[in-house]
């Protein structure tokens, strides 16, 4: 399977025992690039880090694989994003960037999985001057969609998913953001164009 293609089964009561993770041939790889991930396994925990179609879990000793982390190397400008089907819970949300998808200690085996690459996001700040109120505003722009800020007093304009938020003094902080595909970014808010009125 390749590309988010559902791999594995779903509502069979099969267990995936082993995967084999790989980047293939697009001409968008980065010369040197590679993706280990890290199974947990039914009384074994986790084990070692695998790499570019190696064989991670087991074969032949009926073990569940039960959690599973992922990650990218070598392309700056990908994620690696992946969700999987969880024994009576059904898929969980996407992970990404070596998240854990699955669980510990609930003996839950993981019936499927899917796994894609994206893009991360490029991200800007505009800052906008409003002389009437003597206050600046902040617009965090994206060319991927918003969905999330760890500060809720930004506004997510809906007909933009553009954050933006008014500020009447000076202020330099950090906010984290997630794209639709739940990749984080953390983006520096600098607030310097505020002036007195006359």
């Amino acid at each position: 399977k390749k590309d988010g293609e559902i791999s594995g089964t779903e509502g069979q009561n099969k267990r995936m025992e082993a995967i084999k993770i790989s980047l293939g041939n697009s001409e968008e790889i980065a010369d040197g690039a590679s993706i280990r991930y890290q199974v947990h396994v039914q009384d074994y925990g986790w084990m070692d880090w695998k790499k570019d179609g190696e064989t991670a879990g087991t074969e032949g000793q009926s073990k569940r694989i039960e959690a599973i982390k992922i990650e990218l190397k070598g392309m700056e400008e990908y994620s690696v994003i992946y969700k999987v089907h969880v024994q009576d819970e059904g898929w969980t949300e996407w992970k990404n960037n070596g998240k854990i998808a699955g669980t510990e200690g609930k003996e839950k085996r993981i019936e499927a999985i899917q796994i894609k690459i994206v893009k991360n996001p490029k991200i800007e700040i505009k800052y906008t001057y409003n002389e009437k109120n003597n206050t600046v505003k902040a617009e965090i722009i994206s060319d991927k969609n918003l969905n999330y800020i760890s500060d809720d007093s930004w506004i997510l304009n809906s007909s933009k998913l553009i954050y933006t938020k008014e500020y009447d003094m000076n202020d330099s902080y950090e906010v984290t953001v997630k794209d639709i595909d739940e990749i984080e970014s953390k983006v520096q808010v600098k607030i310097t164009q505020v002036i007195e009125p006359n």
